[in-house]
């Protein structure tokens, strides 16, 4: 081998010299021990998860196989290694894993292997995440059919890596851990959020959780204020009754322009890519001003046409103006807080929404069915401080998406860099 091509591009400074070749042989071999003598019961059955390695089976397909026979299962122990058929678009050659969830059964269909001394399994672990390393060295060994792969656990131990001594592996599969934890504390914190901010505005449009109105200073003395002032009633009104109404002009997928003039946005990317709020356009068109209807900031936008009722319930509020508005899209202009009414209808009115629209293979909504909707509204003075207080913990939100991305994409080019 290329001496070159035996040293990683990144690598710790109190290493040096190449890595050395293996045979997958010289690093593990196969544990094929049955459950005969049942040291294991139905609860120790464990399965193999693109997602989140070797788990519980019962938690991972929420069912308890009270008549699976698992004395014909296959033991693992804890730090083996497991090659699983199962396959994923990711994975279309199956799956190289450590098991690093306890010891257990698996079923017979997977290969499992005792690792030796001279590897981390951790280290090894990391080594075959790295989708195309995983990819390229298995589909060498692994026939993969209409419906099932074909696999020989000898054929792929024949298989050769490179590594680096132990020491090495260890301390790269230290820093490879310490990397996850920071990106399972980072999920951690974006899913705390999702539920509190879930929480939020169950209970600020129930009005269980209200904004009192505090003034800076008296009218009559010019003296702050000390006791809050009881926020006004919500009122009942109907949509028709604070919003007019509009339709977007057509925008046809081969009018889309990377460099076009103007920014704009179709009705399948409310579905796809924008939530509650758009700020960030995603695409341009170079249709004619004259063409187009465009946005003013603060409107609000629902699709007109869908493939389900429920799909096509989804408001967004447009915070710029001068985007172009594709067809299908219902306008709606008003004397409201954008960010307010479009959480609140989709958090508080999304089910009578899609009980308004029509049809079967395609569904719609109109304005006139949109214009009849009962809501239940607070001075624009509290509509403003409940968006201010749902986009502030939005941003966190999104702020948090964004270093789980950023962290992501740094491993992916330390997997790429440290390893040969």
């Amino acid at each position: 081998m290329n001496k070159q091509n035996n040293i990683p591009k990144l690598r710790f400074p109190e290493f040096k010299g190449e890595f050395s070749e293996y045979r997958l042989s010289e690093l593990m071999d196969r544990y094929s021990q049955n459950n005969k003598d049942e040291e294991f019961g139905i609860d120790d059955i464990l399965s193999l998860s693109s997602t989140f390695g070797i788990v519980d089976r019962k938690e991972l397909l929420e069912d308890t196989y009270d008549k699976v026979n698992h004395k014909n299962y296959k033991k693992t122990r804890l730090n083996d290694f497991v090659y699983g058929k199962s396959i994923s678009a990711s994975f279309p050659y199956g799956l190289f894993k450590v098991n690093n969830c306890r010891d257990g059964l698996l079923s017979s269909l997977y290969f499992t292997f005792k690792v030796y001394k001279n590897i981390n399994p951790s280290y090894l672990d990391i080594y075959f995440s790295y989708q195309n390393r995983a990819n390229n060295f298995l589909k060498r060994f692994v026939l993969v059919g209409d419906r099932y792969i074909t696999a020989d656990a000898n054929y792929l131990l024949s298989g050769k890596i490179s590594i680096p001594t132990l020491p090495e592996q260890t301390r790269i599969a230290s820093f490879f851990t310490t990397i996850d934890q920071k990106l399972s504390q980072l999920k951690q914190k974006k899913t705390l959020l999702e539920q509190y901010k879930k929480g939020v505005m169950q209970k600020l449009f129930s009005q269980e959780l209200r904004f009192k109105d505090v003034p800076s200073t008296s009218s009559d003395t010019g003296v702050a204020a000390v006791e809050p002032v009881e926020p006004p009633k919500w009122e009942k009104k109907k949509l028709g009754e604070i919003a007019k109404f509009s339709k977007g002009k057509g925008i046809s997928k081969a009018e889309i322009s990377e460099d076009g003039e103007y920014e704009c946005i179709r009705y399948g990317e409310l579905y796809t890519h924008y939530g509650e709020t758009i700020i960030e356009i995603q695409s341009r068109t170079d249709l004619k001003e004259k063409e187009l209807v465009f946005s003013e900031n603060n409107d609000v936008i629902i699709p007109a046409s869908g493939e389900s009722q429920i799909d096509i319930a989804k408001a967004s509020c447009v915070l710029k103006s001068g985007v172009a508005l594709g067809g299908d899209i219902n306008i709606i202009k008003g004397e409201f807080d954008g960010i307010f009414l479009s959480y609140y209808l989709n958090h508080k009115k999304r089910n009578e929404i899609a009980t308004l629209a029509q049809g079967v293979s395609v569904v719609h909504l109109y304005s006139s069915q949109l214009s009849t909707l009962e809501l239940q509204l607070p001075s624009l003075k509290e509509q403003n401080l409940i968006s201010k207080f749902i986009s502030v913990i939005e941003n966190k939100i999104n702020r948090t998406e964004n270093q789980i991305q950023q962290t992501q994409e740094w491993k992916k080019g330390l997997l790429q860099r440290m390893f040969v």
